[in-house]
Formats: structure tokens, sequence, C-alpha cells
């Protein structure tokens, strides 16, 4: 549960990459894609063990990874995938759609889905699909809800809340548990990508 928290304490600081973007402006997509490289690159250092040519650097480096990597779920394939594809799933939203319509996305990416999987760790007993249980979902309803509601109507809320729980729930289908080890397919850049095409549609219908 410790591990869980820390992973979910660095997901719910995305909330501060999105109340940046409110002063920033459409300037924060680069700083959200340069994070995401950021860590894809890193990611990569760390699997394939490049020589060090610096002792200091290397101290540093070793004690920055004990930390990141301590905040990994135990088995991943590759470290910081999921914080790859968080940034990059929040910079492709902000690229893609209206301003006000990637920060409700991004918004609820950042709560909802910390909540849920911090509550279902602890409370889930009620196992629905893959690793998700009741006990997550409602929490992801609510806490997203309740955040989305902040800067939407609580029906658009809700009904935005609802696509964000079904693209939390595709990468635990059994036919893409490959995809999902590979890290192809993760709900980081799902929720707030199909959160924003349902409310870009909203808008256009």
């Amino acid at each position: 549960m410790h591990l869980e928290l820390s992973r979910q304490l660095v997901h719910l600081s995305g909330v501060l990459f999105v109340i940046l973007a409110q002063y920033l402006g459409e300037i924060i997509t680069v700083y959200f894609f340069i994070a995401a490289v950021f860590f894809l690159i890193y990611s990569e250092y760390v699997r394939v063990e490049q020589k060090r040519i610096n002792k200091v650097v290397d101290y540093m480096e070793s004690k920055i990874r004990g930390i990141a990597t301590g905040m990994e779920r135990k088995g991943a394939k590759r470290q910081f995938m999921g914080a790859f594809w968080f940034y990059m799933g929040c910079g492709l939203t902000f690229l893609i759609f209206p301003f006000h319509i990637a920060t409700i996305a991004c918004i609820i990416l950042s709560v909802a889905d910390a909540f849920s999987t911090l509550i279902g760790h602890k409370f889930g007993k009620v196992k629905m699909i893959g690793n998700k249980s009741l006990e997550g979902v409602l929490a992801f309803i609510i806490s997203g809800v309740i955040a989305a509601s902040l800067l939407t109507d609580f029906w658009t809320a809700l009904a935005a809340v609802l696509i964000g729980t079904v693209a939390e729930m595709i990468p635990d289908i059994s036919s893409l548990q490959k995809l999902k080890e590979n890290h192809l397919i993760d709900d980081n850049y799902l929720i707030p990508l199909l959160v924003g095409l349902f409310l870009y549609i909203q808008i256009l219908i």
C-alpha cells in the first residue's frame, strides 16, 4: 500500500501541471512532451544500463533511481513507462483538443485514476475485470466527478468520468493483456484522449 501511495502521489502531482496550464496557456503542451520524452529516455537508460563516465553524477543518479524505481510496480518490464504515457497522454490531449476540454480530461486522469488505484488496493474486494475492483471504480467515479465539477456542470462531469471509467478498464481486457505488459496500451493516455474526444463531440452536437 505504501508503494501505491507513493506512486499515486506522483500521479496526483500531474494536477500541478494542469493548474500551471491555466497560467501558461497552450505552451504547457511543450512541457508535457518534454516530461514524456525525459521519462522515455530515462526508461531506456535504466534498461540498457549504459556505462557511467562520471562517478559523482553516477552516485547522484543512483540515489534518484533508487527512489524513483521504488515507486514502480513490481514486475514491470520497463520502468517509468506509466509516467511517460501520463505526460504524453496529457500532451496529446492539450495538442488535439480545445484548452478547456483538455483541462477537464487531464484533471480526471490525475485525480480519479490516482484515487481509484489507492482505494482499490486498500479496500478492493469485489473484482470486476483484470485487477479492477468495484470499490476502485466507485472511487474513480466519485473523485472524478468532484474534480471535474469544478470546471463544468455536474452532468457533463459525470458523463465524462463514466467515459474515463471505461477507458481505465480497457487495458485490463484479457485479449489486450500482452499489449498492456509491453506498455503499448495504457490508461494514462486512453483516459484523457477518450474523455477529450467525448467532450469535443458533445460540443459539436
